[in-house]
């Protein structure tokens, strides 16, 4: 759980060091082989094609956004269940029902096999 918030955490502090997109090097380049900077922009863009796009994915790829999710879901569920206290009983009793039996078959099978009682 820490090293998903320390890259969160680095990241952020490079973002916020200014370094230079590569749309800027682009452009800056262009201009010192001698374009106008309205040239130099569009080549640019005509490059890298859609900048803000790729950056989105590449915070979707990078960032924790499945554990947001997650909470959110936590979140919804939490307050469906406090809007209807009979109905969260029943699915709590419900989920320790089915955790208790599955656990009973877990049981009965590891002991089936132990004493080799399956092979009948």
């Amino acid at each position: 759980m820490q090293e998903p918030l320390k890259r969160l955490a680095r990241r952020v502090k490079r973002q916020q060091q200014g370094k230079k997109p590569p749309q800027i090097l682009l452009v800056n380049k262009y201009i010192h082989a001698g374009m106008t900077p309205e040239e130099a922009h569009i080549a640019a863009q005509r490059q890298l094609g859609n900048v803000t796009l790729a950056r989105e994915e590449i915070h979707q790829m990078s960032s924790i956004l499945w554990l947001e999710g997650l909470f959110q879901d936590l979140r919804y569920a939490l307050r469906q269940l406090r809007s209807g206290p009979a109905f969260a009983a029943v699915v709590v009793s419900t989920g320790r029902l089915t955790h208790a039996g599955d656990g009973i078959v877990k049981r009965r099978c590891r002991v089936a096999r132990e004493s080799d009682e399956w092979l009948v």
